[in-house]
């Protein structure tokens, strides 16, 4: 499909919710940098470090991100997934809009990725992510170890996270 197939099933899909839910264009936004993602169902607002998880999950999504980049090994889940975030974390209305447009063009741009796999009859090309250690996932690098476990090998190999320099 091209782009314009893609987003004339997206205006499909639009008018399909809206028979199925009505308009809910006065459903409030739920997002910001102080909002609790989970509904409050046991989770705390803050983070590891103490900040808001909204603005925490931006800003580790973005890490992640960055850091998968950084080594030749992003997906479209890790792109999307910081977009995702980044809007969540935002309160402003336009902020919260253009944020949502990225990830609309995010998904949509995903879309075409697999539908040109599809054509051409190929798999995405899988890279193994560098192997991080947990606590250096989650921002907490002064705890690692220095080690983390090689998927691949299954064995344990050095922490590949920026904290600990050029690691090959």
């Amino acid at each position: 499909m091209n782009r314009t197939q893609i987003l004339a099933e997206v205006a499909r899909e639009r008018v399909r919710q809206t028979q199925k839910h009505g308009d809910q264009s006065r459903v409030p936004d739920g997002t910001g940098p102080d909002v609790m993602l989970l509904n409050g169902n046991g989770a705390s607002p803050l983070s590891p470090d103490g900040t808001a998880i909204a603005q925490w999950l931006a800003s580790w999504a973005k890490r992640e991100t960055d850091h998968a980049a950084s080594h030749g090994a992003v997906t479209f889940r890790d792109i999307l997934l910081e977009e995702v975030f980044e809007a969540l974390a935002e309160a402003d209305p336009t902020a919260l809009r253009t944020e949502l447009v990225q990830v609309a063009a995010v998904a949509v741009q995903w879309i075409e990725a697999i539908d040109a796999r599809a054509l051409a009859g190929t798999e995405p090309l899988v890279v193994a992510p560098p192997a991080t250690s947990p606590d250096c996932r989650v921002g907490k690098c002064r705890a690692c170890s220095g080690d983390a476990w090689g998927d691949e090998r299954d064995v344990l190999v050095p922490c590949a996270h920026d904290c600990h320099g050029a690691v090959s």
